[in-house]
């Protein structure tokens, strides 16, 4: 058996490989824009602590 394909029940018809990387480049966003926010705040919390 392929690696991209699957067997369907009792006929045995090949299945398509359609899964996708959305989830992955998700939560690789969500991350990015997570660490961007925590750098603004950490970012203006240091300036308020110089001045």
């Amino acid at each position: 058996m392929e690696s991209g394909a699957r067997r369907s029940g009792a006929s045995g018809e090949k299945l398509p490989n359609t899964a996708t990387s959305m989830y992955n480049y998700m939560i690789s966003s969500f991350v990015m824009l997570a660490v961007g926010i925590i750098l603004l705040v950490v970012n203006k919390k240091r300036r308020m602590v110089k001045n």
